[in-house]
Formats: structure tokens, C-alpha cells, sequence
């Protein structure tokens, strides 16, 4: 999946067709039974379902216990600063266009 960094996104929110990748490809996502409703471009208010997310798999990485939002109505899912503290460190390289995630 191509996910977009935002750094005005909490945690890490799907898309529709990303969310429905996930659920076919066998992803353990629990239903939390929460929604909130949330704001988008132009404050344009929808509803977002929140979901655990375990056994997401990043490279060679493998990350458990994920909270995640699924938004039907946004067009590219979004990954927002909050998801790093999953991390015990984060480099970010602009110029390289890369960014490295360490346990």
C-alpha cells in the first residue's frame, strides 16, 4: 500500500480500498465497536471506525496492538506522527526520500 504521511492524521487511517485490501488479504483487524466522527479537507465532517490491528507486517518488521481509524470517505489512507511512538527510534531522510523504523 502507498500511504500518505500527515502530519495532521492520527495514528494510521484507511482508506476504503486500502481497508478492503487488508480484509482480503487476511489481516487480523478487531472491531473496537467505536467510531468518532472526524473532520476532513474543508471540515467536511464524516464517520471513522476504529479497528486493532495485529500482525502488520512493514518490510521485515512485523507491529502488533495497532489502533487504526477506517474512513470510507477519504481517498488515500494516511499515516499520521502519533503511529511512530511504536518505535523505539525514527530517522527520517528528506532528501533520500526514506525512513527508517528501528524496534
Amino acid at each position: 500500500m502507498n500511504i500518505l504521511w500527515d502530519t495532521g492524521a492520527f495514528g494510521l487511517v484507511f482508506s476504503d480500498s486500502d481497508f478492503q485490501k487488508l480484509k482480503d488479504q487476511g489481516a487480523e483487524l478487531k472491531d473496537l465497536n467505536l467510531s468518532i466522527q472526524v473532520f476532513g479537507v474543508l471540515n467536511i465532517p464524516s464517520d471513522a471506525h476504529y479497528y486493532l490491528l495485529n500482525d502488520l507486517h512493514i518490510g521485515e518488521m512485523v507491529v502488533d496492538s495497532v489502533i487504526c481509524l477506517y474512513n470510507p470517505n477519504i481517498e488515500s489512507s494516511l499515516l499520521g506522527l502519533d503511529f511512530f511512538h511504536k518505535f523505539s527510534d525514527v530517522e527520517w531522510h528528506m532528501k533520500d526520500g526514506t525512513l527508517s523504523l528501528f524496534n
